[in-house]
C-alpha cells in the first residue's frame, strides 16, 4: 500500500468516540487553499439520525476552532524527518498554514451541509 494512501481510525471502548487519523493523503494538496468538505462515513451500529446532530457537529468544529496557529506549529515541527514524510520546513509551514486556513472556514462549510 501507498504511504500516502494509508488511513487509520480508532474507536475509544469507554467513550465511543471515534479519532481518524490521515496518514499523507490529506496533505497532498497543501500548496494550494481549499475549502474542507463534508463526509460522512458509515460508522457500524450508528443510527443513520446521529449523523446529523447539529449540536455534537457544533461542538466539534468549536474544538477545532480552539487549535491556535501555535498548536499547528507545534504539531507539524514533530513530523518525521526526511524520505517519504517530506517534511524539510517550509513543506512542514505549508503544510501549517494550510490547516490554518481549513479551520478558519471550517464552521461556514459545515453550516451550509447542516442546512442542506
Amino acid at each position: 500500500m501507498d504511504w500516502r494512501r494509508r488511513y487509520a481510525s480508532l474507536s475509544g471502548l469507554t467513550d465511543g468516540k471515534i479519532y481518524s487519523i490521515d496518514h499523507g493523503d490529506c496533505f497532498g494538496g497543501t500548496g494550494a487553499s481549499s475549502d474542507p468538505s463534508p463526509t460522512i462515513a458509515d460508522v457500524p451500529g450508528l443510527a443513520d439520525d446521529l449523523k446529523k446532530r447539529a449540536g455534537d457537529i457544533r461542538a466539534g468544529i468549536a474544538k477545532v476552532e480552539a487549535v491556535t496557529d501555535h498548536d499547528l506549529l507545534v504539531a507539524v515541527a514533530q513530523v518525521p524527518v526526511g524520505g517519504p514524510w517530506q517534511s524539510q520546513a517550509d513543506r512542514r509551514l505549508e503544510i501549517a498554514n494550510w490547516l490554518a486556513q481549513r479551520r478558519s472556514r471550517l464552521r461556514e462549510v459545515i453550516e451550509k451541509w447542516l442546512k442542506s
